[in-house]
């Protein structure tokens, strides 16, 4: 599941839109409604405070990716939606640019995470469903499966024990279901 983290697919990003210039100076606009192009063709609709995106608002990308929601401070802040330009999407609570709280991860291919996240990593109580059918229902930590936890395979076989960091620790139960 490393390619699942999400630290590394928008740090770069979301350095990036923070840095950015904008076209022209719109540190006078507070508590407005506006749009922006910036000098590469990224585009923001939405409510400034400060000259910054500040309330609601939506960032594209020129090459295709967008967020939808709450701004705060320039950051992503509050319920928002980011979609990939390759179709993986999250949504839900976002602290700092970061996706943090309660939120669902989905891949272009359908395996898809609902849970907690702290950081923009699987952090709480989540569960997990891949393509095969596999699921895990339990506790995660810093991207990892850790904690009480259930992993069900496709054929209805089954795992129940405690997990650290990845890796089955100590069994409760086996079987089918």
């Amino acid at each position: 599941m490393e390619d699942q983290n999400l630290e590394k697919r928008l740090g770069g990003i979301v350095e990036d839109i923070t840095k950015k210039k904008k076209v022209k100076d719109y540190s006078t606009l507070d508590n407005c409604f506006d749009s922006y192009e910036y000098a590469d063709g990224d585009k923001y609709v939405g409510e400034l405070k400060e000259g910054k995106r500040h309330g609601q608002g939506t960032y594209t990308w020129v090459l295709g990716d967008i967020y939808v929601g709450g701004w705060g401070d320039g950051k992503f802040h509050g319920q928002g939606t980011y979609t990939w330009a390759d179709g993986d999407k999250c949504v839900g609570e976002w602290k700092d640019n970061k996706f943090h709280g309660q939120g669902t991860f989905t891949h272009a291919d359908g395996s898809k995470y609902v849970g907690e996240w702290k950081d923009n990593k699987f952090h709480g109580q989540g569960t997990y469903t891949w393509v095969s059918g596999d699921k895990y229902v339990g506790e995660w930590e810093d991207d990892k499966i850790h904690g009480q936890g259930t992993y069900t395979w496709a054929d209805g076989s089954f795992w129940t024990g405690e997990w650290k960091k990845g890796k089955k620790f100590k069994e409760n139960k086996k079987g089918f279901k």
